[in-house]
């Protein structure tokens, strides 16, 4: 099934069971309590059973929850959308994708204020200023998305880092801090969760 252009579903095949909800969890990128509380809440999708209780999606249900997926991601409510048939997802999600192909631009170079950051970077590498070079890389966090901060950023960083090494306008000890420091960048940044779209909120309080 392509995630661009959803078949028409016009047998009784493509209404059988057979998904478990981990799979449809991966196909979505909806979390699995995400799927539950949606169920819950909008009965949209209502799954089969198995004869242990566990859920069977067909493959509506999971063109279904792809649609919603794409479109609450797009900024859609999820409670505007319950209720709508199947063919008026489809609908506002073609409206969505032709939307977003008409307002993105290709973008050949470095995302506006890469270069700003990369000078900042270069210079607090240079001063041995390992609290500035932090500093550069959570301002790019903010500025850059995550691959154009790496592809535009930290890429560029290094390979000018090896290439001043090589020249001997750094010394060992400049690239050890540098590299220090952007690998405990790299995993901080990597550990921080990405909330997926519609996923309930939950507030805990003592």
């Amino acid at each position: 099934m392509s995630p661009e252009t959803p078949p028409e579903y016009s047998t009784d095949a493509d209404r059988h069971p057979k998904h478990s909800i981990a799979a449809v969890a991966r196909r979505t990128g909806l979390s699995q309590l995400v799927l539950r509380a949606w169920e819950r809440r909008y009965d949209f999708v209502t799954p089969a059973r198995t004869a242990t209780g566990r859920r069977r999606y067909s493959d509506r249900d999971l063109e279904t929850l792809v649609l919603l997926a794409r479109l609450t991601a797009d900024g859609h409510r999820i409670g505007d959308l319950a209720g709508m048939p199947l063919d008026a997802l489809r609908a506002l999600d073609r409206e969505a994708l032709a939307t977003r192909a008409e307002t993105t631009q290709p973008s050949a170079g470095p995302e506006p204020g890469a270069e700003a950051l990369m000078a900042d970077a270069l210079t607090a590498v240079a001063d041995m200023d390992g609290r500035r070079l932090e500093a550069v890389l959570e301002r790019a966090l903010v500025a850059l998305s995550k691959p154009k901060l790496r592809k535009d950023l930290i890429v560029p960083l290094l390979v000018e880092i090896g290439r001043r090494w090589k020249e001997g306008d750094l010394r060992v000890a400049h690239e050890h801090m540098a590299t220090s420091i952007l690998l405990t960048f790299l995993a901080a940044m990597n550990a921080r969760p990405s909330v997926t779209p519609g996923t309930p909120v939950l507030a805990v309080a003592t």
